[in-house]
């Protein structure tokens, strides 16, 4: 048979496979583009809670599943196919400039319609379905488009399974360009502008080709007195199994992503890489699989195949993310060392997850060939195998996250995602059978008697096979070995595994929240998202209790405090020692975090069960943005901004809604962390900071003005001197309170203030050059992720302390201890004191 054809009106071979596949390459790199870009967008608005990025994901697919559900019944036959296509991408690319237009608009009604008790998921539902619908149905609407261009053979039906790894590949290169090129050196709206300008261009080279092509729509139009087959659907069984595949993988995705970034580390270029990978392996698949299946005569059994090597496979990726993967650490060095760990990591998580995405790719284009049955309309065909795998995916996505890994564990959900392979496989060899049956009834003709003598896989054609996949079933179920002691704790340091036990350990909703308590001294940390978040030694104790007590001793009668982010809840614990305090408020994200905090009852004075504290389950900045409420306290103990999704909680923006959330009178608190980092990242962090609160002071929580720690920023809603005799009787008429204090060695004025290392005023000069932090770049989230492999905490310590003075402007009733501050800060007494 001619290669050419099952395309209707196609004249040469290269028009088909390089021009139409460059269209879905780039359709494919701008849908990813945007998907980068709208989830941040309506992280803005709706949070960045498990349950709000659950809708948001929701409803992006499920756009596109609707789309490829009612393109084929909305979209006459008549009209070109690359005609249709080229209008549905300009049109995306219309939707896709704009939206950062009427984003917040959008947003002012969604503040004014919801609350701060996390009650409004409708309200966020229809957030996400008004931002998001229009374009993904759109996106969805574009296979089953082209799809008409061929016919609904399996030789056609192969076609489009190469399109769409064409499209999945184009996919993996908008991840790149979102990722690492456009959005750290841009913002969203410039990344908007870039991916609707492929989608514009994208749209006029489908119209150029469209003049070239012929299109003869005669097939889908005739006359429908002609016989036909009895339906122009894709198969009950068929549709099955494509869920199940979509299911499996998303859910994999899932497992898997989770994982891989306790060991990487969670930054943004982390998620991108996983992300890059599987989308890379899918497309491989997909576009492999189309060119080898037409070759034969029992693509169901091949798909039974294929669902047996996914088993093992399933297999293969936990042992190599449990096994392989934590002992083989990036080791480049250099000037280039970030790059060379992102390509380390980009081979690590190729190992694990590469083999099992080329199965899932193969799956779509082996299942679109099985679906054929002579239905006249390709587009049909394609829409509802499409949107079938997209459900299910749905599903994946979304129970794993919400359901699956928080109530059994990612260990045993991997388990529920063999056996769901072996039901599969079951599933294509009764359709199999099935189709044998049918035929059997049918006219003997040349097809049917080269099908019975190929011998094909004839021994997946008799009922011992089913015993056959339950038993590599079973087998699979036992190989998947259990995870190594440590691999959820502090996962990046597999070498120090050994040295603790783990007290209490959860896979929630976010991430991995693990206790350990290292068996040596005791001393117990808390692990969230692979990395250590707080401990009780003494330096991570005087840090978390000086975001707690700086302020509340500064200020001179606080009722209310809001802490963000609980962690061992020392910080939130040290507002218990005043009994001035009425309410303890603290917005957490993490419930897993809630429980583990339980272990460090004793030192943070047991604040969850403390009568005056009330938990808020969500995300900060949303919080902060719906909530009515003002506080005379906000301390804000944020993850690292390494970890994506963090540094919206360092952003302009952000610190603007803390501002007007304070009373009167109310001091912010922010931590910002010197380690794991480097200089222009936390001079971003500083001056982001400084450009709300001009006026912060600057305090170092390390027991050695020598070795830099954490700088804590304190800054006043409205300037006012500090009081620094009312401070120093707080503390001496309190007995509970200077205890606290005196275990961190900070339980007199002049103690206190040997951490002090600037005033935001005095850093000016210095942070003029420094980039600002807002919310339509999040330049801090790709400058942190850059940074994280860097240690230089002393030398940004000693930046920071070049313009130090004694802060005369800020301070009252100082007399007393005016010689002793200048003493522990290394600052010569001037001859007179004006």
């Amino acid at each position: 048979m001619n290669k050419e054809s099952h395309f209707v009106g196609s004249q040469r071979l290269s028009l088909r496979y390089s021009s139409v596949t460059l269209l879905f390459v780039g359709s494919g790199c701008a849908a990813l583009i945007y998907e980068v870009i709208w989830f941040h967008l309506l992280r803005l608005v709706v949070g960045g809670s498990a349950v709000s990025m659950g809708i948001v994901l929701s409803t992006f697919m499920g756009g596109m599943c609707l789309g490829s559900l009612l393109a084929p019944h909305l979209i006459s036959p008549r009209w070109h196919p690359l005609k249709v296509y080229a209008g549905l991408e300009i049109a995306i690319g219309l939707i896709g400039a704009t939206l950062p237009w009427w984003m917040p608009a959008l947003h002012d009604w969604y503040i004014a319609q919801s609350d701060a008790t996390g009650q409004d998921l409708l309200i966020r539902a229809l957030v996400a379905g008004g931002c998001l619908l229009p374009g993904t149905i759109l996106m969805g609407a574009t296979l089953p488009a082209v799809a008409r261009s061929v016919a609904s053979t399996p030789a056609g039906l192969a076609d489009m399974g190469f399109f769409y790894g064409a499209n999945t590949l184009g996919a993996v290169l908008g991840c790149f360009i979102a990722g690492f090129l456009l959005l750290p050196q841009s913002d969203v709206t410039y990344a908007s502008y870039v991916a609707a300008a492929i989608n514009v261009l994208v749209g006029l080279q489908a119209l150029s080709l469209a003049r070239r092509m012929a299109y003869e729509p005669a097939e889908l139009l005739k006359n429908e007195s002609k016989s036909k087959p009895a339906t122009e659907n894709v198969p009950m069984l068929i549709a099955l199994v494509m869920a199940l595949s979509g299911f499996t993988a998303l859910a994999a995705e899932v497992v898997w992503t989770r994982l891989l970034s306790l060991l990487f580390g969670a930054t943004t270029y982390t998620f991108a890489i996983i992300l890059m990978v599987f989308l890379a392996g899918i497309g491989i698949g997909s576009a492999v699989a189309s060119k080898l299946v037409v070759k034969t005569n029992h693509p169901l059994r091949w798909l039974a195949v294929c669902q047996l090597l996914l088993m093992l496979l399933l297999v293969f990726a936990n042992l190599a993310i449990t096994r392989v993967v934590p002992f083989w650490p990036p080791k480049a060095d250099g000037y280039f060392h970030v790059y060379g760990v992102f390509l380390h990591d980009s081979l690590r998580a190729a190992l694990a997850v590469f083999p099992s995405a080329i199965i899932w790719g193969a799956t779509f284009s082996v299942g679109l060939v099985a679906a054929s049955h002579g239905q006249r309309d390709a587009g049909r065909l394609v829409g509802q195998a499409y949107a079938a795998n997209t459900l299910g995916a749905i599903l994946g996505s979304v129970l794993t996250t919400m359901l699956l890994v928080p109530s059994m564990g990612s260990h045993l959900t991997q388990q529920l995602m063999i056996c769901l392979a072996a039901i599969t496989a079951v599933l294509a060899l009764y359709a199999e059978r099935r189709k044998a049956r049918i035929s059997a009834q049918t006219p003997v003709n040349e097809r049917n008697i080269k099908n019975r003598e190929s011998g094909e896989l004839d021994w997946l054609a008799v009922p011992r096979s089913l015993w056959g996949i339950g038993f590599v079933a079973f087998a699979a179920i036992a190989m998947l070995l259990p995870y190594p002691h440590g691999l959820l704790g502090n996962s990046i340091m597999p070498r120090k595994w050994g040295q603790f036990r783990h007290v209490y350990e959860r896979e929630s909703l976010n991430t991995a929240v693990v206790v350990l308590e290292e068996k040596a001294t005791g001393a117990r940390s808390l692990c969230v998202s692979g990395k250590v978040e707080a401990s009780n030694n003494v330096d991570d104790l005087r840090c978390q209790r000086m975001l707690g007590h700086i302020c509340a001793l500064f200020h001179p009668n606080p009722k209310s405090t809001l802490t963000v982010g609980l962690g061992a809840g020392t910080t939130a614990g040290s507002f218990v020692l005043y009994p001035e305090v009425e309410k303890i408020r603290i917005c957490e994200i993490e419930p897993a975090v809630i429980e583990a905090a339980g272990f460090f009852a004793a030192d943070n004075d047991d604040v969850v069960n403390d009568p005056r504290t009330e938990i808020i389950i969500d995300d900060a900045r949303h919080y902060m943005a719906t909530t009515k409420e003002k506080f005379d306290i906000i301390s804000s103990d944020s993850i690292h901004p390494w970890v994506r999704g963090s540094a919206i909680l360092y952003s302009q923006e952000y610190y603007e809604l803390c501002k007007s959330r304070l009373k009167p009178g109310g001091i912010m608190v922010q931590w910002i962390p010197l380690y794991q980092t480097d200089f222009q990242t936390v001079s971003c962090e500083l001056a982001t900071f400084l450009s709300v609160f001009p006026s912060a002071t600057l305090w170092s929580s390390g027991s050695d003005r020598r070795f830099g720690y954490d700088i804590i920023a304190v800054a006043q809603a409205e300037e006012s001197p500090i009081d620094l005799e009312a401070v120093q009787a707080r503390i001496d008429n309190n007995p509970e309170l200077k205890s606290d204090l005196a275990e961190v060695d900070i339980d007199s004025v002049v103690k206190l203030f040997e951490h002090y290392v600037g005033c935001g005023k005095d850093l000016a000069t210095m942070l003029q050059d420094a980039q600002i932090n807002r919310e339509a770049t999040l330049k801090l989230e790709y400058m942190a992720g850059m940074a994280s492999y860097i240690q230089e905490p002393d030398a940004i310590l000693r930046l920071i302390l070049r313009p130090l003075r004694y802060p005369t402007e800020l301070l009252a009733n100082d007399e007393r201890f005016y010689e002793g501050i200048h003493s522990v800060l290394g600052l010569p007494l001037p001859e007179t004191r004006n």
